[in-house]
């Protein structure tokens, strides 16, 4: 299950960024103070109030228990070379919730809701080369390899893309 991003779920980014598992490839790879992790959420609150969409907490259907996040927002200053206002959407889960698909799950509810509701031309994710699992759940929305560049921290990383399905069809 997916919920709009709360002010109630800064707990669990600030659990997800203290992980050094979750944010190995996530900017420079160290984790996030629990104050980042406060300004962060709250950033991502007012992202919905302005924008009307934003990040998503993923919740386990089974247990209740709030395992993930599943982001989409602008990509800003995120990626060189890349538009600042390219959709990029992105997912984080807890290590104990890996390898069991919510993230593959998540990212394609909220590509449909992306292309359908919001009508976004397309989507976009920064992913670091080693994280293979990323990749794979980028290939799985249809993403494909756009360009190598490198992050807001100078960090390499790779883009993936994918067009709207109706888009797609037009150019093909």
């Amino acid at each position: 299950m997916l919920l709009p991003w709360s002010s109630d779920d800064v707990a669990l980014l600030a659990d997800l960024g203290a992980d050094r598992r979750v944010v190995r490839y996530v900017g420079l790879g160290q984790p996030w103070p629990a104050a980042r992790a406060i300004e962060v959420s709250d950033a991502c609150v007012r992202h919905w109030h302005d924008h009307g969409f934003g990040w998503r907490t993923i919740v386990s259907k089974r247990t209740g228990a709030k395992v993930g996040l599943l982001a989409l927002n602008f990509l800003a200053d995120g990626a060189v070379g890349v538009s600042a206002d390219a959709h990029e959407i992105g997912w984080w889960l807890h290590p104990d919730h890996w390898g069991i698909g919510y993230a593959t799950e998540a990212a394609r509810a909220v590509a449909d809701d992306s292309f359908q509701r919001l009508r976004f031309p397309e989507l976009t994710a920064r992913i670091q080369k080693p994280n293979r699992a990323s990749i794979a759940v980028a290939r799985s929305l249809g993403m494909t390899h756009l360009l190598d560049t490198t992050g807001r921290f100078g960090e390499p990383c790779a883009v993936y893309r994918v067009q709207r399905p109706d888009l797609r069809a037009a150019d093909g």
